[in-house]
């Protein structure tokens, strides 16, 4: 048999060569030099009509290189089994290549660490903690304090010698004692509790203030505390306002310059006034401070940033000239006591 020309469609290849095979094994084979196996490909020609006939037997082949030798060329379209191209069309920067990693998506920042409240200027008299955190224990009429943990070591009846503030500025909270009867300690079993009641908001759960201070902050926030049996519950926690924004400064700016006058006024009310020299020296303070306040008061605090700053500034050094027993007072306390 003479040599016939083929041209043979291999995927996205296009092949011509010139061979003499006779049957359809023989093509296959000459396939190979193309193809990794002549097992997995499917051969198909278009007839005069356009259509596309497969090639499977050698009488198929016979006839495909009949039908086409009168054009000089046979043409032969090759599918593979498999969609990946074959080795001599592939380059090597397409083998070499790694998929490119899924973004991962960014987790969320970790929620700010739960810490106690503190109370400037004050510091417990017992563990020498400064400035206290957490529950502020306030001897009433002295100027001595204690944290949460060392209250929980005094006897039921030193307790009643004090006063608890949470927060400052919060309410103040008398230690009384009363008996808080059908009310039972779920930890340590005590019943009735004595004092102020600890109960956990939302649940049938109560605890002494001993077992409340072993608490960690997280979960002391989800208490109540019942001072008495008739009292409101005031809660242990309270989520701190929103920032203000900057045209609530000069707001902000006369509530200082109000609880400094406030503050003040309590200082003077506390000092001894043994003679006329006193009463004398306690009226030029006083006159010192509305001096100082007054300056502040005429100031416009929407001029300048920094003229803010200065005043904030101003106001907190007058605050540093009263004693612990003073700073640390509520804003209720402050609020009974009339300006200057």
């Amino acid at each position: 048999m003479s040599s016939i020309t083929f041209k043979v469609f291999i995927n996205d290849q296009t092949r011509r060569f010139k061979s003499s095979v006779s049957d359809l094994t023989e093509f296959k084979s000459k396939l190979v030099e193309f193809l990794p196996s002549k097992d997995d490909a499917s051969l198909t020609w278009k007839d005069s009509d356009g259509d596309s006939i497969t090639i499977s037997t050698n009488d198929e082949f016979k006839e495909a290189v009949e039908e086409q030798s009168g054009s000089g060329t046979v043409k032969i379209w090759v599918t593979t089994s498999s969609s990946t191209p074959t080795p001599s069309s592939v380059t090597p920067s397409e083998t070499e290549k790694e998929p490119e990693p899924e973004p991962r998506a960014s987790s969320p920042p970790p929620p700010p660490p739960i810490v106690p409240v503190v109370h400037p200027h004050v510091e417990c008299d017992k563990s020498d903690q400064s400035p206290l955190q957490g529950t502020r224990y306030h001897k009433v009429g002295a100027n001595y304090d204690l944290n949460e943990e060392e209250f929980a070591k005094l006897d039921d009846a030193e307790k009643t010698q004090y006063e608890l503030l949470l927060r400052p500025g919060g309410p103040i909270i008398r230690w009384e004692p009363v008996v808080h009867y059908g009310v039972t300690c779920d930890v340590s079993n005590v019943s009735p509790v004595f004092g102020v009641r600890f109960h956990k908001i939302g649940e049938n759960y109560d605890l002494t203030q001993t077992e409340f201070a072993k608490l960690s902050e997280e979960e002391k926030r989800a208490y109540e505390l019942i001072n008495h049996p008739r009292a409101t519950p005031v809660p242990y926690y309270v989520a701190p306002p929103p920032a203000q924004d900057d045209d609530n400064d000069e707001l902000t700016m006369q509530h200082l310059r109000s609880l400094l006058v406030r503050s003040f006024q309590v200082w003077f009310m506390l000092k001894p006034k043994v003679n006329n020299d006193d009463v004398r020296e306690t009226e030029k303070e006083k006159e010192r401070v509305a001096l100082a306040l007054n300056d502040s008061n005429n100031a416009n605090v929407h001029n300048d940033n920094s003229d803010t700053n200065d005043q904030v500034v101003s106001l907190l050094a007058m605050f540093s000239q009263l004693p612990n027993s003073v700073l640390g007072l509520s804003d209720p306390v402050l609020n009974s006591c009339n300006g200057f």
